[in-house]
């Protein structure tokens, strides 16, 4: 790829068009190769920005590719190409396989492997103080069911939290000045999150404690809160506009992930609207754990008739036992017999490690690292090593 030609609709000059274009709010992207080395069989990831984002968004963008990307399965960056106001990131690129396509073929190890492998990509962005904000099914590539690579970019922490906006510079809340004239809700949410992290020690020892004092939400109507996500995938504190919010965000969106492999049901959580979203969580979880997951992020949540929680395990192997979907009877789909047998004993810590993951209280949750240590996957590694013994 050494020239590029880029307009709105096309993809660069050197590179053969393969796949239609994935449009996105920040970006488009194209599937190419190589036009000039008809040898070079390799395929790559094209991602063009569109003109009108704001030249710091696409020096953030690059950023993280280079110092998250890479390794632990988040996807680097190879090249960079610029031609007037287009801007092309080239990136690996990873066949894979729909979600629910190979969700019902995945055995109890596949599941172990898809988690950790998951799991370790999250740490690597969270390691830089990074959240995701989208992760899910679908911002991730598998080319077989036990193996996946995160290809989504994390969005910067706090100070980002909507990640396809151009963040302004932070002003200064202490300012009486700006307080009375700001005009702009979003900054003066990002002031305020300036000064939270003046108190980061006292947060983080909080956290380690798992005690968080109460305080009251304001009475305000139209109260901003980052929200970014996929419907179905976004966390109890994202739904109750929580302004303080963490890499937890993306501990629970992995959760619902696990919550389908385990259950062997996607979408698993569906609904149109957060509040829709947020009852669906009550009724899974119970009311009285929400309103006090509500209380530790300073709301007041109202919640009639009141629900009661439902065994995770006995909740997913009954849906697992349940008739396939019209989506996998309509293609004649048949479980192998050896896909069957792995989950006739699953283990109690693989539950275990689902609650923790889908911990209704952000400040309690599991992170990604602690994760990674969980007995479940220590567990799995013994019985590959007694099997290869």
């Amino acid at each position: 790829m050494e020239s590029v030609d880029v307009d709105r609709n096309s993809t660069p000059s050197s590179s053969k068009k393969k796949a239609k274009r994935l449009p996105r709010t920040f970006s488009s992207v194209f599937l190419a190769k190589m036009r000039h080395y008809p040898e070079i069989e390799q395929m790559f990831a094209l991602k063009h920005i569109i003109p009108t984002s704001h030249p710091s968004r696409i020096e953030g963008e690059l950023k993280c590719l280079q110092e998250i990307g890479g390794c632990d399965n988040v996807i680097g960056v190879e090249l960079c190409l610029r031609n007037r106001d287009h801007v092309v990131i080239v990136m690996q690129y990873f066949p894979h396989i729909k979600f629910q396509d190979y969700l019902m073929h995945m055995s109890f190890q596949d599941v172990h492997n898809y988690m950790y492998n998951m799991l370790l990509a999250l740490r690597r962005v969270h390691m830089f103080d990074m959240i995701h904000r989208d992760n899910n099914s679908q911002s991730s590539a598998s080319t077989t069911p036990v193996s996946q690579t995160s290809k989504g970019t994390p969005s910067a922490s706090p100070a980002d939290p909507k990640a396809d906006q151009y963040t302004p510079p932070t002003p200064n809340l202490s300012n009486s000045v700006f307080v009375k004239r700001v005009k702009s809700p979003r900054r003066l949410l990002l002031a305020k999150r300036a000064l939270m992290l003046q108190e980061k020690d006292d947060v983080l020892s909080q956290r380690k404690s798992g005690v968080r004092p109460y305080r009251p939400a304001q009475c305000q109507s139209n109260q901003n809160a980052p929200r970014a996500g996929t419907p179905g995938f976004r966390s109890p504190e994202v739904l109750m506009k929580c302004p303080d919010q963490s890499t937890a965000v993306d501990i629970w969106s992995a959760g619902v992930i696990f919550l389908s492999l385990m259950s062997g049901r996607y979408p698993f959580f569906r609904a149109n609207d957060d509040l829709t979203a947020l009852a669906q969580i009550i009724s899974t979880f119970g009311s009285e754990p929400v309103k006090e997951a509500a209380k530790a992020c300073g709301k007041n949540l109202i919640c009639n008739p009141a629900q009661k929680a439902v065994d995770l395990r006995t909740m997913c192997m009954k849906l697992r036992a349940a008739p396939l979907s019209k989506h996998h009877t309509k293609r004649g789909f048949k479980i192998d017999p050896a896909t069957e047998q792995s989950w006739k004993n699953v283990p109690d810590s693989s539950f275990h490690l689902l609650s923790r993951l889908l911990d209704l209280n952000p400040y309690t949750r599991i992170t990604a690292a602690e994760a990674l240590e969980h007995p479940f996957f220590v567990e799995m590694a013994e019985r590959e090593a007694e099997g290869m013994s």
